[in-house]
Formats: structure tokens, sequence, C-alpha cells
């Protein structure tokens, strides 16, 4: 809104003059930081783009900083990788982006807390939509004064947490044993919180925001588990609130380091030469979708034979249909024959003259002319990549006419990168190719 006046001094001289305001919108939600003292805050462009969205605007173009927060409590910086090396101060006209095609760009921003500061810090913004459309933000950052509960963990490893933790940190900021503690919950994109949580499909429940879980009884911090999201690799951090057994409240975080994974858990044999392929393959095997070949072992390095690379996508992707038969080569009985089976009823696995050749390798392109398939049958949204999108690769001419539509959608997809600016179509597919394969379209 926009008011027009007109003033006067106290000697009779006028001047015009306008004052404008801006009416914030109150289903603009708040985006909220929380760090420890002397601990920097990174942005993250999706959170603001989430709090553009929940408020019915398109997709948030940049924001620029309204107040920049007093530099007695903090400043903020564009281009921070240390504190040594702190990068640009923002300032109320910067436009930061959400794309990351666009700078200075959101994930690039951090507020680094003034020395020994702790406390909250409000900061408004204005935010710009696709459209051009406009609102008014919060962004609020809480300084802690409190220390960090702190665990570190591989991908898809759970973290239990100690009661002991929580209540060092309770006795340090009141002087009393904990009580009990409420979370807020990160995002699912980071991972969850479970409460007694065993494996994937042998929990109690999902622990849930507001619920009170306890030092000494039933439902038991004990039992609380955090874990990661398949594939996230970062430091997570989630804040709670704890209440000593007097009453007192105090706000805390627990900050969690997740690792990729560099070798398995279970097989001995992905040792670091297959860091690559770790994590894919531990996946896949806590989903059931791959099996050992012996004794803590995988094999990572064998060719895959077409039948049982037709049996891992059929796990992999639940593939079902009504069939009526079988190709010629494929016995009755086999391990495959029903996973077979239903990739033929489907059009996924079409064999030659009546033949499958199951104990056959497949090559890579035949796996992807495979996996392509399959994904269009289960209706997984992916844009089909063209010549182009093979035209870095040195051997692109070797690719077979019937597989190059294939090959070139999953390289644009990035489900294929091949090696060293090449796509060996005609080589062998190894098991640990082919877990990171479907591990990939599973992430799609």
């Amino acid at each position: 809104m926009t008011i027009s006046y007109t003033g006067y001094d106290t000697d009779g001289e006028s001047y015009s003059g306008t004052i404008k305001i801006t009416v914030g919108s109150t289903d603009v939600d708040t985006v909220t930081y929380s760090t420890s003292k002397n601990e920097t805050v990174v942005f993250r462009g999706r959170d603001f783009n989430n709090v553009c969205d929940d408020a019915d605007y398109d997709t948030l173009n940049y924001i620029k900083i309204t107040t920049l927060p007093s530099s007695s409590y903090g400043k903020l910086y564009y281009g921070y990788t240390s504190d040594s090396s702190k990068g640009t101060t923002v300032g109320t006209s910067t436009k930061l982006y959400y794309d990351t095609d666009d700078t200075p760009y959101l994930d690039k921003v951090a507020f680094i807390p003034y020395s020994g500061y702790t406390g909250t810090v409000t900061i408004s913004y204005t935010g710009y939509d696709t459209d051009g459309e406009s609102y008014s933000g919060i962004i609020k950052i809480t300084v802690n004064s409190i220390d960090d509960i702190t665990y570190t963990t591989t991908s898809n490893a759970k973290v239990t947490f100690s009661v002991t933790d929580f209540n060092n940190v309770c006795s340090d900021a009141t002087d009393e044993n904990l009580a009990y503690v409420k979370f807020t919950l990160p995002s699912s994109s980071y991972g969850k919180l479970y409460y007694n949580y065993t494996s994937s499909t042998s929990y109690t429940s999902v622990v849930s925001a507001g619920v009170s879980y306890y030092k000494s009884s039933t439902p038991y911090l004990a039992y609380v588990s955090f874990v990661p999201a398949s594939g996230y690799s970062g430091t997570v951090s989630i804040s709670y609130t704890g209440y000593s057994s007097g009453g007192d409240s105090y706000s805390g975080t627990v900050k969690i380091v997740v690792t990729a994974a560099s070798v398995s858990k279970y097989f001995t044999d992905v040792s670091s030469s297959y860091t690559w392929a770790a994590e894919s393959i531990d996946y896949l095997y806590g989903k059931g979708v791959v099996k050992g070949t012996g004794t803590s072992s995988y094999s990572p390095g064998s060719n895959i034979t077409r039948g049982d690379f037709i049996l891992m996508l059929y796990r992999a992707l639940d593939l079902s249909a009504t069939t009526s038969g079988n190709f010629t080569d494929v016995a009755k009985g086999s391990y495959y024959y029903d996973a077979i089976a239903v990739a033929k009823a489907l059009g996924i696995a079409k064999g030659s003259d009546g033949y499958f050749y199951p104990s056959t390798p497949l090559t890579r392109q035949d796996a992807m002319a495979l996996v392509y398939r399959a994904m269009q049958v289960k209706k997984i949204s992916i844009t089909a990549g063209t010549n182009s999108d093979l035209a870095s690769f040195t051997d692109k001419s070797s690719v077979s006419s019937y597989a190059t539509t294939a090959v070139a959608t999953l390289v644009k997809a990035k489900v294929v990168v091949g090696s060293s600016g090449k796509i060996n179509p005609s080589g062998n597919l190894t098991r640990a190719e082919m877990a990171v394969i479907l591990y990939r379209v599973l992430k799609l």
C-alpha cells in the first residue's frame, strides 16, 4: 500500500513524501534454524521455496533481505565455506536466488553469530515467485547456549539416542535431572525418528512431534532412534525441548553426522574397492532385492546373467502380470522362472526366436533396455534422452540402434554415468553395477 502525503516544517515550507506499507500474508510460515553458540547456520533454498509453495505462490525465484540483523547478533554472508573464508556480506539489495543456476543463491548464504552471542535473531525478507508476486517473510535463528548432542553414523544405519547424553545437557542447563523431551521432526528427506526400531519393517511407531519421551517411564527416550533416509549423507540437526524434573525447560539440538557407506555392512568382499557401490548393495539387500553368493560374500565383480538380472528387476520394481508360458530355454521350476514369465508378459523381456538365454552374461546396453522398458511399464516419470545425451562418450557409435533411446534416457536421468568417457555398451554388467543402476532407479 502506498500513501502520499505533504509535510510542513515550522517555517511553513512544504514537501511531498510517500509512505509505503507492506502487509505480509498471515499464512506465510517462518523459516527457522537452530544452532549452538559460535556455530554457523547455512540456509537451505528448499526451506524458502517450501514456505513460498505453502502460501500458494508459484515456485520461488529469489528473496531480498528487508532488515539485516544487528552486527551484535551476527552477519549474513554469501559464499561461505569456512570461518576463515566467509565470502561477501549480504545487503538489503542483494537478490538471493532459489535456483542454484543463478547467483548468488540461497544454499550459499550463511548466518555467522557474533562471538559468544546466544538468543533468537529475527530477520525480515521479501520473497518473489517466478510470476513476480511478492510476500513478506521472517527468518528466525535460535543460537543456543547449551551443548549439542552429536552422533555419527553411516548411510542407512540407525542411531539410538542415549538418555545419559540428554540428561547431561539438562543438568548443565537447569542444574536438575531430565524428565522428558519433545522433538521437532526433521525433514523426511534427511531421515525419520522411530520408536523401538529394529528394521524398516519392524518398529513400534514413528516418533510424533509434541509427544513426550521420558527418561524413566514409557514412552522411553532410550527407545528413540534416527534412521537416515536412503542415500542421504550430511549433517542433520534435530531440535528438541527438554524439561527438567523441576519443570524448567530449555531448547537443544541433536546433530547427526551421516557419512556415505564406504564398505558393506553385510558382505566382506564389498570392500574399499567398491566404495561407489557399497551403499546401493546394502540398500537392495535390506529390501530383499539382492542376495549374497555365499557366506558374507556378494561377488560384486562377477558378471550378472540375464536370468538373474530379470529376477532383481522383478523384485526391485515389484513387477506382476498374468502369465501364459515362458521362453523355451527357461526351465520350469527354476528360481527365476516366474520373474522371466512376468517380464515376458509385460513386454520387458523380448528374447530372440523364443529363447531368452537366461544363463548368458548380460550386456550393459541390454540391461539398460530392460530397465527402460520396466520403467515405462511402471510409469516411472523420466524425460526421454536423445543422441545429444551420448555426445560426451567416445564409444557412442557402439550403442546398438535398438538400445539407443534406452541408453540415452538413462544417461540423461543420471541412472548411468559411464566410466572414463565411455558407456561400454557391449561390456558385461557386473553385480555391483547392477545394484547401482537399480538403486538409482528406485531413487528417481
